[in-house]
């Protein structure tokens, strides 16, 4: 079994060995195809269910400091475009099959790792917005959203999501 660590997502390119990249593919990307891979039979047959992938704005933004200076590493943004293109290119192939394949960009949240490490990197993290932004537009998506189709092969910000429907009371 493979472990996860956050260990070379801020390094820049000559300090991360091959066995990080390898883990921040499989975390990021890997897992992603074969959970799909596996769940998507079923979901054809009882032709029903939804994925969701979680991606990063760093697939498509330019961060504002070099890696290993207070960004991330060019392994997190690789991973995470690659979820994108596969996000994108899923959609079509079950687009026949009405089973939606979305990913959701959760921004910057307020989680524990955030808190606790991403400042050693100097980075300000108390503009962070709370869990409850990522997970109401998830919610959304999965259990209240009228059409989730119309969404599928897309890279969604939770943020704006959950704006455009008033998911949260204020």
């Amino acid at each position: 079994m493979r472990v996860f660590s956050a260990r070379g997502i801020w390094n820049a390119f000559l300090d991360i060995d091959i066995d990080t990249w390898e883990r921040h593919i499989y975390a990021n990307f890997t897992s992603c195809v074969i959970i799909s891979k596996l769940s998507i039979p079923s979901m054809i047959k009882n032709r029903s269910g939804i994925i969701i992938n979680i991606t990063s704005a760093a697939a498509t933004h330019e961060m504002p400091a070099m890696p290993g200076k207070g960004s991330t590493s060019a392994c997190y943004p690789a991973t995470k475009a690659a979820l994108n293109r596969f996000t994108r290119s899923l959609a079509k192939e079950m687009q026949p099959h009405g089973i939606p394949i979305i990913a959701v960009d959760p921004g910057a949240t307020k989680t524990e790792y955030a808190a606790l490490e991403i400042p050693k990197y100097g980075i300000d993290t108390s503009r962070n917005h709370p869990m409850a932004i990522p997970a109401a537009a998830v919610e959304y998506l999965v259990c209240e959203c009228p059409d989730p189709m119309a969404y599928s092969g897309q890279v969604l910000v939770a943020k704006d999501l959950v704006e455009q429907h008033h998911l949260l009371k204020k």
